[in-house]
């Protein structure tokens, strides 16, 4: 926990001494460029030691799996906790729709509310995902959990990968095209992203069949091999001697 407060502290002093945003603000026609002018994606988004903290909360989630599942405690006695997981989802979609409020026609916030804010967006989502992965792996509740376990989430898993890889250029494509101006809405956002994300999918098929997937068997038989040769070359010396 101390050393998460410290990776939110270091969040807040990089803000506050480098007077960034609290949050990415960025138009849609600005995104194409952000690794090129914005100094907050630069240097809290992109530089390691801005997401520490969401690094040991995910270390520290899989310990704790680790130790919960080795001491074999029964999870029935934490069933109280589904409240939880019940709410999560208002709580994630509260804590995005949240930094609207930095979007403004206006004077920025003070620079210590920035840094502030900027510590809290960078642990909270960290750990409202952790509460979530682990209610699913320890079975404390039973809503969510069956939902994801369906078999149709298989294909889309396999393809998260590719997915990852293309999503961004077709979105730099698809702003760099218009030519005119564009109305900003909450529905609009909300087309572009069903679109990216169906194109997204289309094009991951061949990527994950043509490349991933025959190189992903390539490395499996090379790990193979040498895992044979190694059980090969102790078995050798243990007759030997």
């Amino acid at each position: 926990m101390s050393l998460v407060m410290l990776g939110s502290v270091i969040v807040a002093i990089h803000t506050y001494v480098r007077d960034l945003d609290a949050v990415l603000i960025l138009r849609p026609t600005e995104i194409a460029k952000a690794h090129e002018t914005d100094p907050t994606f630069n240097e809290t988004y992109k530089m390691g030691h801005a997401n520490i903290s969401s690094y040991l909360i995910g270390m520290s989630l899989g310990y704790f799996i680790y130790e919960w599942q080795k001491k074999k405690i029964d999870s029935r006695q934490y069933s109280k906790l589904r409240l939880l997981f019940f709410l999560y989802t208002p709580m994630l979609v509260a804590l995005i729709l949240s930094g609207a409020v930095f979007y403004r026609d206006g004077p920025r916030y003070p620079r210590h509310i920035r840094a502030i804010c900027a510590a809290f967006y960078k642990t909270a989502p960290g750990g409202l995902v952790a509460i979530f992965v682990a209610g699913l792996v320890l079975k404390l509740e039973n809503v969510y959990r069956k939902v994801l376990e369906w078999d149709i989430w298989v294909i889309p898993s396999r393809l998260n990968y590719s997915i990852y890889l293309i999503h961004y250029p077709f979105l730099i494509v698809y702003i760099n095209m218009q030519n005119s101006l564009v109305h900003m809405s909450y529905l609009h956002l909300i087309a572009t992203s069903v679109v990216i994300t169906i194109i997204s999918f289309i094009f991951a098929i061949p990527l994950y069949l043509l490349v991933e997937a025959p190189f992903s068997s390539i490395l499996n038989t090379v790990q193979l091999k040498k895992t044979a040769i190694k059980q090969n070359d102790s078995e050798g010396r243990k007759k030997t001697k």
